[in-house]
């Protein structure tokens, strides 16, 4: 099995890589000189030496930046990562974490010596298939791990950056997290979303910690390093001409895009995490049909401690989107889900200034939204507000929006948010929500029974 740490240093070795480090501080040499010093001496047992040396913020701010993703592999790096947020330009930092997660998720991001050990004259299949299945879970650790530590530097950015604005960088740091986040939405990612827009948004309630039955460790992104000053932004932008209409467009602009950011994490969420809504939901309107003998979906997440952590950090989620205000589906969002274009990745396009508006929300994480509170409200009676609609002509247009033009690949990609659709629709039936009396035109129930079947009949049970 692959070794996931670099090997140990001698001590003789690190005694001379350490002098060696301090020795060459600037302006004993140059920067690109000192990187280099670096960059070949480093490994774990220099680290606190490093830590030491960061210290120093005119050090940090020329060198800090280039270091990030050296030491993102490196183990016990945590302390200095968190000093080169505090103490680094904040911008260069910005652009150094984000090209990380870039890499970090198309996988090109360093995480573990795959060809150590590969010729070891072991050819049992079945070892060898277990010794993958470690080393894929190693890596899989490794990525959540890192995911949380360059979300926790970007906490700690944001809030030192003294420009005109600061949503340009804050929209740029949340696409990027966003789509990284999109293809592994584990529960230790999900814990660095929640923490990184608590961070952002100091008036936000932090949600409750998970269930103590879950056995998901949600480790924080600096366990050991101690919190401490901020430099200030060493390339401080002169105040506007107009500083305070300026700030409050950007406080608009930015509680939208926490908003957009937030509904399309639940969206990825509930498609990457199976929460089984349907299923319960059926259970519970019609227990009459479950098999005795045979463990429920109900029980499941009852019992279960992984899906019982589950059902707990999709309601942290819940809980921060109302913090930002996201409440209750309303009038006009219902409109737009029914005709405007399918928001599909809102954090694509840049915020105006001039129309914050502009910035919309996830239709997929509106969708789960509103199913989270009609399942919520019905099976666990809390008091959420339900959606305002009907079979026809609202739910209708839904599915014929979701499924109009490749249903299979519509379903394939998005499980959770048809699953959403189908929560609404049997809270629909279940509560004879059928017509609106303001529909005008007659209901064509083959059409909605042919979309309704569309969707595989695994997601009620």
């Amino acid at each position: 099995m692959s070794n996931n740490n670099p090997p140990a240093v001698p001590i003789d070795k690190t005694a001379a890589a350490v002098e060696r480090l301090l020795e060459s501080r600037p302006p004993a040499t140059d920067t690109f000189t000192y990187l280099t010093i670096i960059e070949k001496s480093l490994c774990p047992e220099i680290l606190p030496t490093l830590l030491e040396i960061l210290q120093d913020a005119a050090i940090c701010q020329d060198i800090g930046w280039d270091l990030v993703d050296k030491l993102l592999i490196m183990p016990g790096s945590a302390d200095c990562l968190q000093t080169i947020a505090r103490l680094g330009n904040p911008r260069e930092v910005i652009i150094k974490v984000l090209e990380s997660l870039e890499r970090l998720g198309d996988g090109s991001l360093e995480t573990i010596h795959d060809n150590e050990d590969s010729d070891d004259g072991n050819n049992n299949e079945e070892a060898s298939a277990e010794i993958r299945s470690i080393d894929e879970k190693t890596n899989q650790d490794k990525t959540n791990a890192h995911f949380s530590v360059l979300l926790g530097m970007l906490g700690i950015l944001h809030k030192r950056l003294d420009v005109r604005s600061p949503s340009r960088f804050l929209h740029s740091s949340l696409a990027t997290v966003c789509k990284v986040y999109s293809s592994n939405p584990s529960p230790r990612a999900t814990a660095a979303i929640i923490d990184l827009v608590y961070a952002l948004q100091p008036g936000a309630t932090r949600p409750p910690l998970p269930n103590r039955q879950s056995s998901t460790v949600m480790a924080q992104a600096f366990p050991t390093a101690k919190g401490g000053v901020t430099a200030p932004d060493p390339e401080a932008d002169t105040p506007a001409v107009n500083k305070q209409a300026n700030d409050r467009v950007e406080e608009e602009l930015k509680s939208r895009l926490l908003r957009t950011f937030v509904s399309c994490v639940i969206e990825a969420y509930v498609n990457g995490n199976d929460m089984a809504w349907a299923a319960r939901l059926n259970e519970y309107y019609v227990p009459e049909k479950i098999v005795p003998g045979r463990r429920t979906w109900m029980q499941a997440f009852k019992e279960d401690p992984e899906l019982v952590a589950r059902d707990g950090q999709i309601g942290q989620l819940v809980s921060l989107a109302a913090d930002l205000g996201l409440t209750e589906l309303k009038v006009d969002q219902v409109k737009d889900l029914c005709e405007s274009p399918l928001q599909i990745f809102p954090l694509r396009s840049e915020p105006d200034p001039q129309d914050p508006e502009a910035i919309k929300l996830s239709s997929g994480g509106m969708i789960c939204l509103a199913a989270y509170w009609t399942f919520a409200s019905e099976v666990f009676d809390a008091t959420y507000k339900t959606p305002d609609l009907y079979i026809f002509p609202e739910h209708y247009k839904l599915l014929g929006r979701f499924l109009a033009t490749d249903a299979d690949a519509c379903i394939s990609a998005n499980p959770g948010t048809l699953e959403a659709l189908m929560v609404i629709g049997l809270y629909l039936e279940s509560n004879k929500k059928v017509t609106a009396a303001k529909a005008t035109t007659k209901p064509n129930f083959m059409e909605y029974l042919h979309l309704v079947t569309l969707i595989p009949m695994m997601l009620i049970g």
